[in-house]
């Protein structure tokens, strides 16, 4: 019989606010895809607004070693071997998804106590596998999330069947691209179907690309990130 021992996990983040900024921000959070870190995620949303936002970047708590060739470690380099981190596997991912959970959680909160973030409008900016964690987050907490940017990655498996709530003060952009080898066009654009009813709103785009950020679409992103926010 298989049993479980609970314990602590960490998740570790970089926290960053305006320096000039005198008031209360709102709060964007980071999270990267798989084989990122907080580091990649950071300098992605610092480009999209540095000035109108204080920035949380997640990182994921599973990390493994980035072989050079994708086969081989050699104990004998004379360099480190680079280290990747991940959000979830497919082996119990309930657990995964509660450490996701909690780790946002803890985010707002520290964000609010030590950068004096706005907790009343938190918008999450993920890419690929933290895209579907993302929305799970927003439907289990509703209205505690204002906006979404959603890059290159999907919707729960299980939104139509699992226990989610509607989360009516929550926009959505979702950016694709039309060489995703993961995510077709056509499956993108499917997605705003299957979320209309759970947000407020949803905007697909579809840019040029392939699985990676589109840079195209960063002062797209900042737009909407800047009139979300002077959103009630």
């Amino acid at each position: 019989m298989e049993h479980k021992i609970a314990i602590s996990q960490n998740v570790y983040f970089d926290l960053y606010k305006p320096a000039s900024s005198l008031q209360r921000l709102p709060l964007l959070i980071a999270l990267h895809g798989y084989a990122g870190n907080k580091e990649s995620m950071m300098k992605l949303a610092r480009r999209i607004d540095e000035e109108k936002f204080v920035i949380a970047s997640l990182q994921g708590p599973s990390h493994f070693f980035i072989l050079g060739d994708g086969l081989t470690f050699d104990p004998k380099a004379t360099s480190p071997p680079k280290i990747g981190f991940s959000w979830r596997t497919n082996f119990k991912p309930e657990d995964s998804i509660e450490i996701h959970h909690q780790a946002i959680l803890g985010a707002i909160e520290t964000a609010q106590r030590e950068a004096g973030a706005d907790n009343n409008r938190v918008f999450l900016l993920g890419f690929s596998q933290s895209v579907a964690l993302n929305y799970r987050f927003a439907l289990t907490h509703p209205n505690l999330v204002s906006g979404i940017i959603a890059i290159c990655g999907g919707v729960p498996g299980d939104l139509e069947t699992g226990s989610y709530q509607p989360s009516p003060q929550t926009s959505v952009l979702h950016i694709g691209t039309d060489r995703d080898e993961y995510y077709s066009v056509e499956q993108t654009q499917s997605f705003q179907k299957r979320l209309q009813k759970w947000v407020r709103s949803v905007e697909i785009e579809i840019h040029e690309g392939s699985h990676a950020v589109p840079l195209e679409a960063l002062p797209r992103m900042r737009s909407w990130l800047a009139s979300r926010s002077l959103e009630k």
